[in-house]
């Protein structure tokens, strides 16, 4: 079943005019100023990254962004694949990490105001230097600006393209299939996973790593963010976390607070949204294999505790989207880039975007 949609509130501050593509934004606003200097956060770039079973500084219930790269090797025709986490409370002392992966530069970013994470790729377009970003001296709606030292270019984090400088209008690519969601939520998912080390970090001690400067701000003890709300949406309480999802010529943000399963369209995609309250951890997928929209129940969960899926035709699929019983066994759904991020941050960026409540 779908979900119940708010229409957009004519009182809010017009559409800026954004266009959207499947992993790209072809325009933004342009009405706030940016900044073009770094700020003295320090980004990590090629950091090491250590096993499940060599790292001792995780808990369970820590916050990670779990990805899975995968890159094409053009002489073997091979897909290489890594699987990595990157714990909020160390990016909250770097925001960026730049790194490559198979020769691909790849750039984790973390935004604690907006509580988003996002992982880009930007090899399409850079063809003299891998990109270094850094993080700008200011924000943009209380956004991370990223800064390319190399071009003086800047990205605003939600939009991933550039806003100013020799590559504006240039997209950084979105990568798909990362989640945020608990350390041990991962790490059972994935006991291959590397995840960063806390002694990356140069001036900043691992002990440093222990210590949320953001407590506050998340447990919403403090009266807003630093900046001005530019276009203030009261449809749900300014910290509420929404799942931003970029369908095929369009986006929308989801309320999703009940439930294990929900299908909705977004633009043209039909998306399917698999949930499993522990760490609100919630894949979406295009929910069109092999040209079929699928409907879904939960079944049992697997040995593990996490939700199965069963479609009408006797596929039961596993919370990552990979069908592991049934006709379509180990054919797997694509996922669609999506950003967990607070409201706010979400509506001052995409105001015309409906909200889906689930």
């Amino acid at each position: 079943p779908g979900g119940d949609i708010d229409p957009i509130d004519p009182g809010r501050a017009p559409d800026p005019g954004l266009t959207l593509s499947l992993n790209c934004i072809t325009s933004l606003p342009v009405e706030n100023p940016v900044w073009t200097s770094p700020a003295e956060i320090p980004p990590l770039t090629n950091p090491p990254f250590l096993t499940r079973e060599e790292q001792d500084f995780m808990a369970p219930h820590e916050l990670v962004f779990g990805v899975e790269i995968s890159v094409l090797d053009q002489e073997t025709q091979e897909r290489k694949t890594g699987v990595l986490a990157f714990p909020a409370k160390i990016m909250n002392y770097h925001e960026i990490v730049n790194f490559t992966f198979e020769g691909v530069r790849y750039h984790a970013t973390w935004c604690p105001l907006a509580y988003s994470f996002t992982l880009f790729r930007s090899e399409h377009w850079q063809t003299t230097k891998k990109a270094n970003f850094q993080v700008s001296r200011g924000l943009i709606d209380n956004n991370l600006l990223m800064w390319d030292q190399e071009t003086q270019s800047t990205w605003p984090q939600i939009l991933a393209i550039s806003n100013q400088g020799p590559q504006a209008g240039l997209c950084l690519e979105f990568e798909r299939n990362g989640v945020a969601t608990t350390w041990d939520v991962w790490r059972r998912l994935h006991p291959e996973t590397l995840v960063l080390t806390n002694k990356a970090g140069g001036s900043v001690p691992p002990v440093l790593y222990e210590t949320n400067p953001y407590d506050d701000w998340w447990a919403g003890r403090l009266e807003g963010p630093p900046n001005e709300i530019f276009r203030p949406d009261n449809r749900l309480p300014m910290q509420a976390i929404v799942f931003g999802i970029h369908g095929q010529g369009g986006s929308a943000s989801v309320f999703m607070t009940d439930g294990a399963v929900a299908r909705v369209t977004i633009g043209s995609s039909p998306v399917v949204l698999f949930r499993h309250p522990p760490g609100e951890t919630v894949f979406a997928f295009e929910n069109n294999l092999e040209g079929k929209v699928r409907f879904f129940v939960p079944v049992e969960p697997d040995e593990q505790g996490f939700p199965q899926f069963k479609d009408e035709d006797g596929n039961v699929w596993n919370l990552e989207g990979i069908a592991v019983d049934g006709p379509l066994t180990g054919k797997r759904m694509a996922q669609i880039p999506t950003v967990r991020v607070y409201w706010f941050i979400w509506a001052s960026f995409f105001p015309d975007t409906p909200l889906i409540r689930l």
